[in-house]
């Protein structure tokens, strides 16, 4: 079995909103986050997190983005090798 790596990128986010985003979607028992051993970098392009846990798919780009406020990408790496991503960012505008 191989090892996977969860990235989450959050453009124009600081690494505290990045922090909170990930350690309150890890209470929710719909994904297996380990906030504890998550790891952020922070940027003048905003913050990344390397994220300890199972994968999250398109559901946890989504709830990450909400409790950001901000559009996240979670990029996947298996064995060193791209795998996949996801993206989410609400295009809709409030009326």
């Amino acid at each position: 079995m191989g090892v996977f790596l969860q990235f989450a990128l959050f453009p124009g986010c600081q690494e505290e909103t990045a922090r909170q985003a990930v350690e309150t979607a890890a209470q929710s028992p719909q994904f297996s986050l380990n906030p504890e051993k998550s790891l952020y970098s922070a940027s003048h392009a905003g913050t990344q997190a390397l994220i300890a846990g199972e994968l999250g798919f398109d559901a946890l780009a989504k709830e990450l983005s909400r409790l950001a406020q901000n559009p996240v990408m979670l990029l996947y790496l298996y064995d060193g090798d791209f795998w996949g991503y996801d993206f989410y960012a609400d295009t809709e505008e409030d009326h």
